[in-house]
């Protein structure tokens, strides 16, 4: 009788763990390598902060590129992120004009590097929300690498579900705080 019933709970475990490597990895998509990037909020951190007047190469005599680079001191947000979801397929296509707007600035300022901060709402435990802020971040940074920005220029940072924007006591609130900022920062 004991044998029988190692070999089920040995059968069991391995149906477990099959079943959820076929969920998260193959129903999901979930299951890439990429490596979790946490960094402390800014909040605790003054150092990181950006000041506009140590970025001394802006050009201030061009429209567009001043348009671009308020977005970037603002940051530009990148939100309606469905719940669980690392992937969001409701960018509008500003998002398409602002990548264009990036790729030409980008071009001109070469000293410059951009922070693309994840974030969630306050549904699931800070470890996970962590993650799902990283992927989240992740993802619009491969959107702007097939928009022809070299990945160089990226940092990827996660906090997770700090900061709501809005309350997290309504799904239209929750839906606001699930957000990427793409935000400027001197190298």
């Amino acid at each position: 009788m004991k044998g029988t019933s190692i070999f089920f709970a040995t059968i069991l475990l391995i149906w477990m763990s099959a079943s959820t490597y076929w969920y998260v990895c193959k129903i999901k998509k979930d299951c890439n390598k990429d490596e979790l990037v946490i960094n402390t909020h800014p909040k605790n951190n003054p150092s990181k902060n950006i000041k506009t007047d140590t970025l001394n190469t802006i050009p201030v005599n061009e429209s567009d590129t001043l348009d671009i680079y308020s977005k970037l001191l603002e940051g530009y947000v990148v939100s309606n992120f469905p719940k669980n979801s690392k992937v969001n397929n409701n960018i509008n296509a500003d998002f398409n004009v602002f990548a264009g707007e990036l790729k030409k600035y980008i071009s001109d300022n070469k000293n410059l590097n951009i922070d693309i901060i994840g974030y969630t709402d306050n549904s699931g435990s800070k470890k996970t929300n962590l993650l799902f802020g990283n992927k989240r971040a992740l993802f619009i940074k491969d959107k702007l690498v097939k928009k022809g920005i070299d990945e160089k220029f990226f940092t990827i940072k996660s906090f997770g579900e700090e900061d709501p924007v809005v309350s997290n006591l309504t799904e239209e609130g929750r839906l606001k705080n699930r957000r990427v900022i793409i935000k400027i920062n001197k190298k």
